[in-house]
């Protein structure tokens, strides 16, 4: 196990102060509009423990701690769920929750990808050519919502959030058997769920971040 993780902390500062790090200064000036705005909701908060949270799993990998570890790991999935769930419930929605939501949503799954590569590199490579496939589709969504916007927009499908479920069951699993099959079905249901969101600001253009799927947008076009 010491030999496994290993190879972590020397890349954990430039996790941290390169990408956690920017994420973190992003998410500051979101706090402060937040503050002045009078919208500090609880969702908003579960959103930002998400992000806040991220890098206490580096730590807990490299103490070695793997089952404060997977608690930690879960309850941060956990606000994932809850967040969007919470602010529909109580009437809380806002394009500045969605932005929240999508940049803990980075955060956390960038980390498990990161954990991916680093615990379980031989349940990954039978999967490289999906995984190809995943970022050049995902990139794609990418630069269509930078083209058709002007901005990157994270679009909050009921494909993507479904994905995102299955991707934190995959993981979890992986701690306890072999998970190369689950694996491969889950970048090919995520390269779904980012061709879904290409097309739909393909078609669409600019559209709000909480779009539940494509064919919610044709209907409201008639």
């Amino acid at each position: 196990m010491t030999r496994q993780f290993s190879g972590v902390w020397p890349i954990l500062s430039i996790v941290c102060t390169e990408q956690v790090n920017a994420l973190r200064m992003k998410t500051i000036y979101w706090i402060r509009q937040m503050i002045r705005r009078n919208v500090l909701t609880i969702p908003n908060a579960l959103s930002l423990a998400r992000l806040f949270g991220v890098p206490l799993l580096f730590f807990l990998v490299h103490l070695e701690q793997i089952a404060w570890f997977i608690g930690w790991y879960l309850f941060l999935g956990f606000t994932d769920f809850l967040d969007g769930k919470l602010a529909r419930l109580w009437n809380q929605t806002s394009r500045l929750g969605s932005h929240l939501d999508s940049l803990g949503d980075v955060a956390y799954y960038l980390a498990t990808a990161w954990f991916f590569l680093q615990l379980f590199p031989g349940y990954l490579k039978p999967n490289i050519v999906w995984i190809v496939v995943l970022a050049l589709v995902a990139g794609a969504a990418v630069g269509m919502s930078w083209y058709r916007t002007g901005r990157i927009t994270f679009v909050h499908t009921w494909l993507n959030q479904a994905n995102g479920a299955f991707v934190v069951a995959a993981f979890l699993l992986s701690f306890y058997g072999d998970t190369t099959h689950l694996i491969r079905i889950v970048l090919i249901m995520a390269s779904a769920g980012f061709a879904e969101i290409f097309l739909i600001f393909l078609r669409f253009g600019d559209v709000h971040p909480d779009t539940r799927t494509i064919f919610h947008m044709q209907e409201k076009q008639f």
